[in-house]
């Protein structure tokens, strides 16, 4: 009996192996190189504070009982049971709670919802839903508020304004210009009119005077007339009041386009004068980003913080305009990135990107600088893959100032020497040696603890440790009067360093002295090309496979496509070395679609020897043969081939023929031929 259950469960086995066939291919999975590090980063636990303030119409007090619905999200996710404390106008408790399911949560007039300990470098979005009678003002109606919240926490406030209805036969009509520019910031180029054109009960409203008012401040500006077409003219930030209009009446509003500027929502509003006051909102949306910096603890006097821009192709933005913003948020002057696209801040000073591209991808770092570390964001690398949004997001950039007394400081920095900028993350090895007085010889020091931005790790048993660009390493615990040598080893021939004596840096630690060496790094890129393999298991070549190749994580920045040609091949060409990311859009016919993306990581060894690590195996190779290798080309681009396998789909079938119901009854039936052919065999031992 022993033997026959055996036997059922390898056929039973075998049957559930042939219904889950998948889509393979020459890949492993992804697994983290392992390395033991004792953590040393700050606990920020930043709060978010999300408040709601309700304007009235003279005369009108909005409802007590109104509740308004927000959405948030964090990290891009829904906030979902997130937990806050509900504060009244005086920020007193009144309630804890939680979001539901969908990241939901409610508010009413001068309630503040209170998200604590969150972290720092998380990014938020909170956005309004629409609730009748009244219209949001503040940030402008249709858009939400998003943003990267720093160490010291961050608050966000919405405003509506109450829109009541009445039986009365006069109404003021009133229209807006709002712009999605950040409130604490100066407009530049404030003195833009936009012109829009009122129709009343199918006429046009011409030769009628208007008010027109600070919108910010309620201050009157000025009193203007229509012109003979029905327009009116509007800076942003103001509103024209008609007074005394009949209500009742149909209207039509309309924003004449302009040229570098576009309306989220719709360009033409209309319906019904509604008394008291009808109020008709306009936002003209403006592509931007804004970097702020910040040194939380000391005075940083007028050192200048340096900032490296790139496109969402990691080549350097060069020459994009920029306003240079003081602390009080306002205009000092307008700026360009140079033409390795560097910029410069100091501390509380912002830089806010314009005429950049809608939905464009763009990343942000900052160069380490000694005597500061990063606290904000929590990556050396900066923001990456950020998107132009709506509204003006501005990212913090915050550091601290540190005490060095004492300490061995080394600084990694990378020098684009054109506008391809490294994209690799690449490491840099040094080794750390001691000479006491008593001595004349260097010696590796094993076990010192350093810190980076990343933690704090170890020097190995040879005095090693490794930086990658814009790190700094602190040795805070060597002994004093001890002559110190760093020396930078196994040089990644894209990274030279012009003097070669600055290879090898030394000096003696005394008490209260800080000693930095500084190893820069100027980056010439080489670069190298792709070409993609399409087969099935019998090594037969297939056409017409679709595949997107993505830099970096997220699949955001494309940098090439392709449908496999009758050779089964697409080549991409001029790629730098970096991570990549190679996703099957489309399947040959009859073959299963990949179910996820393939990593390819490429680098070049000390000896600029190509090397390719696809789902953590590691390629050299330059065999043919292989499913992975390199092709050497003599005075041309490398080349990186990769093979990629399909499979056809197994299905048992569901209609027609003898169906599933068949398979099963076969197979039981196999089963029970087998059972019976042994138990007659046993009885047969038994009888003789």
């Amino acid at each position: 009996m022993k033997n026959i259950k055996k036997l059922m469960i390898f056929i039973l086995a075998a049957f559930c192996m042939c219904t889950s066939f998948t889509a393979v291919y020459a890949v492993k999975e992804d697994k983290e190189p392992t390395r033991v590090s004792f953590t040393n980063k700050k606990d920020n636990h930043p709060d978010l504070y999300v408040h709601k303030r309700v304007i009235s119409e003279e005369g009108y007090l909005a409802p007590d009982d109104a509740v308004f619905t927000f959405y948030l999200k964090l990290d891009g996710k829904a906030a979902r049971n997130q937990p806050y404390v509900l504060l009244d106008k005086n920020g007193n408790n009144i309630k804890k709670n939680v979001t539901d399911i969908n990241g939901m949560f409610q508010l009413k007039a001068d309630q503040t919802a209170k998200f604590e300990y969150l972290g720092n470098g998380v990014s938020y979005e909170v956005k309004e839903m629409e609730v009748e009678n009244f219209i949001q003002v503040s940030p402008a109606q249709g858009t939400s508020i998003t943003g990267i919240i720093p160490s010291e926490g961050v608050r966000v406030e919405f405003v509506n304004q109450y829109m009541p209805k009445t039986e009365a036969e006069k109404a003021n009509l009133t229209i807006t210009k709002h712009a999605t520019y950040p409130e604490d910031y100066e407009l530049p180029n404030s003195d833009i009119e936009f012109t829009f054109v009122l129709t009343l009960n199918n006429k046009l409203y011409a030769k009628e005077e208007y008010t027109v008012k600070n919108s910010q401040t309620d201050e009157v500006i000025t009193t203007r007339v229509t012109d003979e077409n029905g327009e009116l003219t509007l800076r942003v930030n103001e509103t024209a009041i008609f007074k005394d209009v009949e209500a009742n009446v149909d209207y039509r509003v309309e924003e004449i386009s302009k040229e570098g500027w576009s309306v989220v929502g719709k360009t033409m509003q209309e319906g019904a004068v509604k008394a008291p006051s009808t109020n008709i909102h306009y936002t003209n949306k403006i592509n931007a980003f804004g970097v702020k910096k910040t040194v939380v603890n000391g005075d940083s006097g007028d050192t200048n913080f340096t900032f490296l821009l790139l496109k969402d192709d990691k080549k350097a933005w060069s020459q994009v305009k920029y306003y240079l913003y003081n602390s009080d948020g306002k205009l000092i002057e307008e700026r360009h990135t140079d033409e390795r696209g560097y910029f410069t801040l100091k501390h509380g000073q912002t830089a806010i990107f314009t005429e950049v591209p809608e939905d464009a991808v763009y990343h942000v770092s900052e160069i380490a600088q000694s005597g500061f570390t990063q606290i904000t964001p929590v990556d050396s690398e900066g923001y990456q893959n950020m998107v132009v949004k709506d509204n003006v997001e501005i990212l913090p950039f915050e550091n601290e100032i540190v005490d060095e007394k004492g300490s061995l400081v080394v600084t990694k920095v990378i020098e684009n020497m054109t506008n391809e900028v490294a994209h690799a993350e690449a490491e840099f090895t040094f080794v750390l040696r001691g000479q006491s007085p008593d001595d004349h010889e260097y010696k590796p020091l094993a076990g010192k603890v350093y810190t980076t931005l990343e933690g704090s790790f170890k020097t190995d048993e040879n005095g090693c440790f490794q930086l990658k660009a814009n790190q700094i390493a602190r040795f805070e615990s060597l002994a004093k009067g001890v002559e110190y040598q760093v020396e930078e080893i196994q040089i990644n021939p894209e990274y030279h360093i012009d003097d070669e004596k600055n290879l090898i840096q030394s000096a003696i630690l005394e008490n209260d002295s800080i000693l930095e060496f500084k190893f820069v790094n100027q980056y010439t890129n080489t670069l190298l090309d792709v070409k993609i393999h399409k087969k099935n298991h019998d090594n037969e070549v297939l056409a017409g496979a679709e595949f997107d190749l993505y830099m970096g994580e997220g699949l955001i920045n494309k940098v090439g496509s392709g449908i496999t040609d009758e050779n089964g091949e697409i080549h991409i060409d001029n790629l730098k070395p970096g991570v990549y990311y190679l996703k099957e859009e489309k399947a040959p016919n009859g073959y299963e679609l990949l179910v996820k993306p393939i990593k390819i990581e490429i680098v070049r060894d000390e000896t600029g020897k190509l090397v390719v690590s696809i789902d953590s195996e590691t390629v050299t190779d330059t065999n043919q043969q292989n499913q992975i290798y390199i092709e050497k080309n003599p005075n041309k681009n490398d080349i990186v081939h990769v093979t990629v396998y399909n499979n056809k789909p197994f299905h048992l079938p569901l209609v027609g023929g003898i169906g599933i119901i068949g398979f099963i009854v076969i197979a039981l039936s196999g089963m029970g031929a087998i059972n019976y052919k042994l138990r007659k065999e046993y009885k047969k031992k038994d009888v003789d």
